[in-house]
């Protein structure tokens, strides 16, 4: 008979009055009921905290904790993940931002797979992005896989037609870790932007054996107002981060080389939005300090075309032109966008 896995799931909330109720209800109406929420109010200004109270004599799984000051997402889930590993009778991690939510069946059909092969250490499902006019991601008929550790970089990445293409996705909603993954493995709280990004690639360097089930049971809300559309601090401190915890110190060629993508996409995209915001300063600084290793990851990689284009205008552009031009590109996108996104 097979061992009735118990889940623990990471709930940070921040002023998310407006979603927070479908987020918890969603947990709430699972099928699978072996799990518990470690939910963290990080000092909202909102009703989110009245909303979590709510919900708290439901069930004595739902745990409760309150910041006694704003420390942020990562610090916020770090202080979930210490009373997981305290508590120590749970088998698999996972987490739930929430404006988002999940499909009634989602830990179900999470264990079910997990169980499905021996010495599974994660677990990945397929995920819904959605704004709000409806689905805006692909659907993938249902299919189980197994996923060693290229697998798993090429799913992430979407590489090598990974099994007839998929949704690129570094969210954290639609993963699960086995505990032992995560052991001594935390957020780290001086990055202000890519935190999750950082955060999956140092465990999944810890994963051989992995699960990939394409049914969608996440859904992943699309909001111009997130924090990825509206970061207006200096994105080098966070790229320097992942640089010195991750880029250097990763010596296996697969992981090497999900490092050095990772690191030429978090570039560009760092040194365009910093140019957008009038940081030129901090994007001659990147320019600077991390160009180097720019070209000798990019004379190793060819993976996406874009990327010959971004070195071109990193190399040879104005950065007044370069702003003026992404400003337009933003305004024309946000235009697209206004309709359905929240």
């Amino acid at each position: 008979m097979k061992k009735d896995l118990k889940i623990a799931l990471v709930l940070p909330v921040y002023n998310c009055e407006a979603y927070l109720k479908e987020c918890l209800d969603s947990l709430f109406n699972q099928t699978y009921l072996n799990f518990e929420i470690f939910a963290v109010d990080d000092c909202s200004t909102d009703q989110s905290r009245v909303i979590l109270n709510s919900y708290s004599g439901r069930n004595q799984g739902f745990h409760l904790i309150f910041n006694e000051q704003n420390l942020g997402v990562s610090a916020s889930r770090n202080l979930a993940l210490e009373k997981i590993q305290t508590q120590g009778d749970f088998d698999f991690i996972g987490f739930v931002d929430g404006d988002d939510f999940v499909d009634m069946f989602f830990l179900e059909k999470a264990v079910s797979a997990i169980q499905s092969k021996s010495n599974v250490q994660y677990f990945v499902s397929g995920i819904n992005f959605f704004t709000k006019k409806g689905i805006t991601s692909k659907q993938f008929a249902h299919k189980i896989l197994s996923l060693s550790q290229q697998d798993i970089v090429n799913q992430l990445l979407c590489l090598d037609d990974w099994k007839s293409n998929c949704v690129k996705c570094w969210n954290l909603s639609n993963k699960l870790f086995r505990v032992d993954v995560l052991k001594d493995v935390y957020f780290d709280t001086s990055m202000k932007i890519g935190e999750d990004l950082e955060f999956t690639f140092r465990a999944i360097q810890k994963v051989t054996e992995g699960i990939f089930l394409s049914d969608a049971l996440v859904y992943y809300r699309q909001r111009l107002s997130s924090a990825t559309h509206f970061f207006k601090d200096s994105y080098l401190p966070s790229l320097k981060i992942f640089y010195q915890n991750v880029f250097r110190k990763t010596n296996c060629p697969v992981m090497r080389k999900l490092a050095e993508i990772i690191f030429i996409e978090n570039f560009f995209s760092f040194y365009f939005r910093s140019i957008a915001n009038g940081r030129t300063t901090d994007a001659l600084m990147m320019k600077r300090e991390m160009m180097p290793t720019l070209h000798q990851c990019l004379s190793k990689n060819s993976i996406y075309k874009s990327w010959k284009l971004k070195l071109f205008l990193c190399d040879y552009s104005n950065t007044m032109i370069l702003r003026i031009v992404y400003h337009i590109s933003d305004i024309i996108n946000r235009k697209s966008k206004s309709d359905c996104f929240e």
